[in-house]
């Protein structure tokens, strides 16, 4: 598991830490599955199973993170995060990636991007994206 720094104050730190071990169970809604789907659809289906586990763990990633939003969906739609959004505005995805990205929620498959915020560098900054 990543760290993560804390939202607020002390008591978050603590809670926080708590709070990791059963935030996958919260996000297993039906609005994240589909949202994390269509992301890893639209982002990576060209991509092989790892990649569009890599995609997947990036969201999840920011997703604990403070200078993130706090919801998969909310992640996903942040204005300039992910440009096919912008355009289709439409998080549809086939059955497959309906099922690794529930997979990935009910935590079957690890983060194999060491906790990255970034799925590549931005050309304005080369230094690795990493929590």
């Amino acid at each position: 598991m990543c760290y993560n720094p804390p939202r607020a104050g002390f008591l978050s730190l603590v809670v926080s830490s708590i709070l990791i071990l059963s935030s996958f169970d919260s996000r297993a809604s039906t609005g994240a599955v589909e949202c994390l789907a269509g992301a890893i659809y639209k982002e990576a289906r060209g991509e092989s199973k790892k990649g569009q586990i890599a995609v997947a763990w990036v969201i999840l990633n920011r997703v604990n993170h403070i200078q993130f939003p706090e919801s998969i969906c909310d992640v996903i739609k942040q204005p300039g995060q992910f440009p096919w959004f912008r355009s289709t505005k439409k998080l549809t995805a086939d059955e497959e990636h309906v099922t690794l990205a529930k997979e990935i929620l009910d935590g079957e498959h690890e983060d194999p991007t060491n906790c990255l915020l970034y799925t590549s560098p931005s050309p304005r900054d080369k230094r690795q994206s990493r929590m």
